[in-house]
């Protein structure tokens, strides 16, 4: 961060690659409380080219939930919905995995309510993420009714027209 700090300070701009190579860095290395502080200090600088993106926050949400910082996870979310940063299909992916690695069925089950409210165009892979982590969590009732849903069609329309 202190290299981070001197670069902002003496560079009229700094490259959202820099960003990414520091955040990908610090997620090998679960310092998430570090990461969480680049991506506010990001979002506080406001520069255009170099906001943080999706991408970045759900590496982010998920070097957290991967040593069980749920806490700082949520934290991330809050400023991306805050900072009018995309929660889209990749980021209820990497939440829906972290909340069956923490065994919470029913954040899962908000989290798809909320995507669906918000009209979030959820992807194979984000499905998939929900059914693991019902499954890691013994809801396999729940998991095995998404698996009807998306294999009925209800939830691939939206799909069909990428395929």
């Amino acid at each position: 961060m202190e290299v981070l700090a001197l670069m902002e300070s003496n560079l009229e701009f700094v490259r959202k690659s820099t960003y990414a190579v520091v955040a990908s860095r610090l997620a090998n290395f679960q310092q998430v409380e570090l990461l969480e502080a680049m991506l506010t200090r990001m979002w506080q600088r406001n520069q255009e080219k170099s906001m943080p993106d999706e991408r970045m926050c759900a590496l982010a949400v998920n070097a957290a939930f991967s040593i069980r910082r749920s806490d700082v996870a949520l934290r991330i979310l809050e400023g991306m919905r805050a900072e009018g940063v995309e929660v889209g299909a990749l980021t209820v992916s990497v939440m829906a995995k972290g909340y069956g690695r923490m065994k919470q069925p029913s954040a899962v089950t908000e989290l798809l309510n909320s995507a669906q409210q918000r009209n979030v165009d959820l992807d194979i892979v984000a499905w998939n993420s929900a059914v693991d982590a019902y499954t890691r969590c013994g809801q396999l009732d729940k998991a095995h009714e998404l698996v009807e849903r998306t294999s009925s069609g209800l939830f691939l329309s939206r799909f069909s027209s990428r395929v």
